[in-house]
């Protein structure tokens, strides 16, 4: 018997088999007769992501002008190129085809943006690959990537979580530009240790201020892309997408402020649809491009899934934007996946990830409540099955704000610990003092922020998780300097969280 999780992971790994490859050595396949581009088009960088044991997704964008949707982005009289990709076992390896483990040819086709998602198989598990593309005499930057270790595998790794990342702050449309810096991402790019990345969402913010392209908010496809555009020319970002593979699921900017796909006004369709279409194109996802633009129905992108990571991790991506209603967070179909999930999970750590927090700050969960009760109770029901063996974490962001903390049962100040939880920090997102005076103390072990004065100067930066299997470790790397080009992040503090212990066991590192 096949439940629906195991239904819902089988079907997503499946879908890694699907990719035509080239063999090795296989000459590029010419491209049709057309003007040749005279511009720099990898202006975007090279991304990778969902990786599973044996595949990857490669993804880049052709845009010689990123910031000028009325040149079509230097793209203009162009219908389909064919974009060359080498794929190798080395950096050194890239610059000879007959030493390349895949060398071919994949459109980039006008409807999509440009963009290449080309999904790689048939790899070999837990291992580092090397990958570049080309163009007419144009090579872009080489990436790196790596697959996940085979089921069963246990092997200690570590993992960055970033979200909400913009580079605006300050005034809105009008006033003087107050641009935001990635210091995180500076000092995440000069790691060697980190295995993959995962993202929570608010990867771009879709509101007019000073510093943004356009200074408006966005509304067109066009405008979407620009904004993406904007966001992926900071080179600390390109050189996180370039040296790790991603995994991604969208928070509400993405979209617009405080959205919820489950009760979509029909005048807001299309600019849905715009939004949806240019998440998709800009990041390396696997699942099919959301559909029709000109749909009078929402095209929802299926964006949660599970991540396995050997024996360690089990991880649930979930999505709490594109479903969420008065009446749930996630949506049926993706609620039931989940607790489904919960009793199944075998690995040493089973982790949640979320855009916004299920811990209730100030008596209250931003959860609506009916997901809230069905979630906490089953990972009640599942450490008191197996008390050892079931090690519950939550990953969320969101709250502009780091916090360790504990998820209760039922969200109030008496009922049990279910899971232990890290809120993630903004990379450069305006601060939330509120959090600090708002949190349960019995549940509360840390809130990184800088008090109630908020405003920019807060904590920023991420966390990275490392994980065995004794324990978990995660550190906030965080820094208040985000108004500084030149700004730098930090260790300010560890937490253990020690496998097999009574939820609630996290014992602060320095």
């Amino acid at each position: 018997m096949i439940n629906r999780r195991r239904l819902f992971t089988t079907t997503a790994a499946g879908a890694a088999g699907v990719g035509a490859l080239a063999t090795a050595g296989q000459p590029a396949r010419p491209a049709a007769a057309r003007e040749r581009l005279t511009a720099e088009p990898f202006t975007l960088g090279v991304a990778s992501g969902d990786a599973t044991p044996t595949a990857v997704v490669l993804w880049t964008r052709l845009a010689p002008l990123p910031l000028q949707p009325e040149a079509d982005f230097g793209m203009a009289g162009f219908g389909a190129v064919d974009v060359e990709y080498r794929v190798a076992e080395s950096e050194a390896a890239l610059a000879d085809p007959a030493s390349c483990l895949r060398v071919g040819t994949t459109p980039a086709k006008r409807n999509t943006g440009f963009s290449v998602h080309l999904d790689v198989t048939e790899l070999a598990p837990d291992s580092e690959y090397w990958y570049q593309f080309g163009v007419d005499g144009f090579r872009s930057r080489v990436g790196r990537t790596r697959t996940a270790p085979a089921p069963g595998t246990r092997r200690d790794f570590t993992f960055a979580l970033v979200n909400c990342q913009s580079l605006a702050g300050g005034n809105l449309s009008g006033g003087r530009p107050n641009p935001m810096y990635f210091n995180g991402y500076g000092h995440l790019a000069r790691r060697d240790d980190i295995d993959f990345v995962v993202h929570l969402g608010d990867y771009i913010y879709e509101f007019g201020r000073a510093a943004h392209v356009p200074p408006r908010p966005v509304q067109t496809l066009d405008e979407y892309r620009t904004r993406y555009a904007q966001y992926k020319l900071r080179s600390s970002l390109a050189d996180v997408h370039a040296r790790f593979g991603w995994y991604a699921i969208p928070d509400d900017h993405e979209f617009w402020n405080d959205f919820r796909g489950g009760a979509l006004p029909q005048r807001n369709v299309e600019r849905f649809n715009h939004a949806a279409e240019a998440y998709w194109e800009h990041m390396p996802f696997r699942n099919p491009r959301p559909g029709d633009l000109e749909a009078t129905t929402p095209n929802q992108i299926d964006l949660h899934r599970t991540i396995r990571w050997g024996s360690l991790l089990d991880l649930f991506l979930g999505d709490t934007r594109q479903y969420r209603s008065a009446t749930t967070m996630l949506g049926t179909a993706q609620q039931a996946q989940l607790i489904d999930w919960i009793g199944d999970s075998d690995a040493t750590w089973t982790a949640i990830g979320v855009g916004q927090p299920v811990t209730g700050f100030g008596g209250a969960s931003g959860w609506v409540a009916a997901d809230h009760a069905e979630l906490t109770a089953a990972l009640a029901a599942r450490k008191q099955r197996a008390p050892e063996a079931f090690n519950p974490v939550i990953l969320s962001g969101d709250a502009h704000c780091g916090i360790v903390t504990h998820t209760r049962l039922h969200g109030d100040k008496q009922s049990p610990f279910v899971a232990t939880e890290f809120v993630n920090a903004p990379m450069s997102s305006g601060g939330r003092g509120q959090w600090r005076p708002a949190m349960d103390p019995r549940a509360l072990r840390k809130a990184y922020n800088k008090g109630a004065a908020g405003g920019w100067q807060n904590y920023n930066g991420y966390t990275s998780h490392s994980l065995s299997a004794d324990g978990w470790l995660t550190d906030y790397v965080l820094g208040d300097q985000v108004s500084r080009p030149d700004g730098t992040v930090t260790s300010a503090g560890r937490w253990l969280l020690p496998a097999g212990h009574p939820v609630g066991s996290v014992q602060a590192r320095g």
